[in-house]
């Protein structure tokens, strides 16, 4: 059994900061979920719900969750299944994607967002995505629809039929991790290898870590970051995610409703430092978006790419990432894109 890494106090306070919010857990699609919440719940305001990706958990919106909260704008950050402190159910089968769009349906429903007992609509939420959070958000979207998902913003994760279509060779061997996955039991043990060095590697790597110099990840935020993913069952369950899906044909269901076009605007954020991923499989992606090629508006698109920014681009670029978010935040919830704002930072200063 692989060992966890032990909290130090610096790893307690800053999974503990108040800054960025209050942990609470639910139950919900026959889980226990685990979240962060900043902000006030509001019935005539969107819930804005982050999803994390791989490697990560909740603290990885830690920049977004304050800024967002200060904002007046209920933000709330998941541990999703497997992951962090949330349920870690056994089983591939548990992991596929229709199981995590149920998630997430689920979840708004509990946190009060979603369609209401006598049939009217609910506030719903903007939901925001990164890595494989972004997937399983493209799903959400597409299969819930805007009475629970009424705005979509994905960073750095191209729309799921993308691999399918627009992925080259170049891809196909960046990608080679999703192959090694499929393999019972090794992969798992080897992420543990040299106390969890990998993940030192993915977040300040030269290849793949955070590219600006000004970026934060602290030796204290990675510690956060092993700690976490060294949690008893979660490496499984991460890696489940990939033996679940990259390689198993979806539900009849699904493959229609990823067919179909997204009536909610929807925003794209790109670092292109990503080493992970090719910017290529994020072009065309208004063919999946009604009025995708209106930009931005209502069931538009709008597609941002951050030069210097890498795979990491919300913990990389926080102050453009929030500026984006708050803009696109007010804008699902009516108030137009540039409606009262103000640049937005790190710090909490107001958005534009």
């Amino acid at each position: 059994m692989l060992a966890p890494i032990a909290p130090t106090d610096d790893v307690a306070a800053a999974l503990l900061n108040k800054e960025y919010g209050a942990h609470k857990y639910l139950e919900a699609n026959g889980l226990r979920f685990h979240y962060v919440e900043a902000g006030h719940p509001s019935s005539t305001s969107p819930l804005v719900l982050f999803l994390h990706g791989f490697p990560e958990f909740w603290y990885s919106w830690r920049h977004q969750l304050h800024f967002l909260g200060s904002h007046g704008f209920h933000a709330v950050a998941l541990d999703m299944r497997g992951y962090g402190w949330t349920d870690k159910p056994d089983g591939i089968a548990a992991y596929n994607l229709e199981m995590l769009v149920q998630d997430v349906s689920a979840v708004i429903d509990c946190l009060g967002y979603g369609p209401r007992e006598d049939g009217t609509p609910g506030s719903g939420c903007l939901l925001v995505g990164h890595d494989w959070g972004g997937l399983v958000a493209w799903a959400a979207a597409h299969v819930l629809g805007p009475r629970r998902v009424r705005g979509l913003c994905v960073m750095n994760c191209p729309h799921p039929t993308a691999f399918m279509t627009q992925a080259g060779l170049s891809q196909f061997f960046k990608s080679w991790y999703f192959y090694f996955f499929q393999v019972p039991f090794l992969p798992e043990t080897m992420l543990g290898a040299g106390e969890w060095t990998w993940i030192g590697a993915s977040f300040r790597g030269k290849r793949m870590g955070l590219q600006r110099p000004d970026a934060r990840m602290t030796d204290t935020d990675l510690l956060v970051m092993k700690h976490a993913f060294s949690q008893p069952g979660v490496a499984r369950a991460a890696v489940n995610y990939y033996r679940a899906n990259m390689f198993r044909r979806k539900e009849k269901t699904m493959e229609e409703a990823l067919a179909g076009r997204l009536p909610v605007p929807v925003l794209v954020i790109w670092g292109q430092q990503d080493k992970a991923l090719e910017e290529i499989l994020v072009d065309g992606t208004e063919k999946h978006v009604a009025h995708g090629d209106k930009g931005g508006g209502e069931g538009g698109l709008r597609v941002v790419k951050i030069p210097d920014a890498s795979h990491w681009v919300q913990v990389d670029a926080p102050a453009e990432v929030n500026d984006l978010l708050c803009r696109f935040a007010r804008q699902v919830r009516g108030e137009g894109e540039s409606q009262g704002g103000r640049k937005g930072g790190r710090d909490g200063r107001p958005c534009l």
